[in-house]
């Protein structure tokens, strides 16, 4: 028994189950299993009083359904109407305790790390992120132990608090890609905008992982920040390339107009010079509050599978900026449309 959390854990092949007492305004009793539990006949002393539920959403969110358990409480009023127990604030302070009991675990689990953090991972992983997403109460807590890959390692799984403890000296802020695949995300050229200075990104492959950074913000006070805007807090805003953009700007200013000219204006909301980029040509940005590709195609998947009628025009098929590498030779363009300096490789 570990009595500065009140657990234990008794392991086996592919699972961990945890034994839990909490005294607080009530006193209860819990044995919850994961994850080959599912399985697993647990024999428990005779019980007094019994109130069945196929499923209590008040007792345990959403984001934990992978969780199997049995809750004994003395102070649950079983005399009454299921509907009147549902409102009780008994009930909401045993869902309290037991998500504050699972995140204990996870703790020790994530402390233990090895086999059995990656199998938890795997197969829950997901799970976490819909806490993130759901939970407003516990998000900050969640988002401790959510996974996803990075530039780090070319297949291991980090938390953002391991993101953290590896950041370099002067890094203000946690960097991420999305993509639909690493592969896709390693050719990313919104890279490029953090090359120089060698910082690690986070890969976001599912839609799911998009939306747990827009959710959480920050961890452990470092801002989260797509790499695919327009404009990158703790790369753009340094004063010198601030300058360094504004006279590029200046003198490519004909060349932009050209673009939105060519492209159209339904495709390109913008053009402009980008003082990031050292080896693509150009790339596309999405506004401070536009949402990535990859969150637009979910968006219209989820919108085609309710049956809605969205206009994919209008605020999800959002216009992108364009920003031009300074360093790209753009002689075809003619005279006639740049007039100012132009750097060629």
């Amino acid at each position: 028994m570990d009595g500065s959390k009140g657990s234990i854990y008794v392991p086996d092949a592919s699972g961990v189950c945890m034994r839990a007492c909490v005294h607080a305004q009530l006193c209860l009793r819990w044995l919850s299993s994961m994850p080959s539990f599912y399985d697993t006949y647990l024999h428990l002393p005779a019980l007094t009083r019994t109130c069945l539920c196929v499923s209590c959403g008040q007792l345990c969110p959403r984001w934990l359904k992978f969780v199997k358990g049995v809750v004994d409480s003395e102070d649950l009023p079983l005399n009454v109407g299921r509907e009147i127990l549902q409102k009780s604030s008994v009930l909401r302070v045993v869902s309290r305790r037991i998500v504050k009991k699972c995140l204990d675990m996870f703790s020790d689990l994530k402390e233990k790390g090895g086999e059995d953090w990656d199998t938890f991972q795997k197969n829950f992983g997901k799970y976490l992120k819909v806490g993130v997403v759901e939970d407003n109460d516990n998000r900050q807590d969640i988002g401790e132990y959510i996974c996803f890959q990075s530039t780090a390692h070319p297949s291991n799984l980090m938390t953002l608090t391991d993101y953290v403890a590896r950041m370099k000296e002067g890094q203000e802020c946690i960097y991420f890609v999305s993509g639909e695949g690493r592969a896709q995300c390693e050719m990313a050229p919104a890279l490029e905008k953090v090359k120089s200075n060698d910082f690690e990104v986070i890969f976001c492959t599912e839609p799911l992982d998009e939306l747990c950074m827009m959710e959480l913000k920050e961890i452990e006070g470092k801002e989260i920040v797509d790499l695919s805007k327009d404009s990158v807090k703790g790369i753009d805003d340094n004063e010198d390339k601030k300058k360094e953009k504004e006279e590029a700007q200046t003198d490519f200013a004909k060349t932009c107009s050209f673009l939105v000219q060519a492209i159209g204006d339904k495709k390109i909301s913008k053009a402009e010079v980008s003082t990031s980029l050292s080896d693509s040509p150009a790339v596309l940005a999405q506004a401070e509050y536009g949402m990535s590709p990859q969150m637009q195609k979910y968006m219209k998947a989820r919108a085609v599978a309710m049956g809605d009628d969205m206009d994919f025009g209008g605020p999800v098929g959002q216009a992108s900026v364009l920003q031009v590498c300074v360093c790209v030779c753009v002689t075809s363009l003619g005279n006639n449309v740049h007039t100012g300096p132009l750097c060629c490789r």
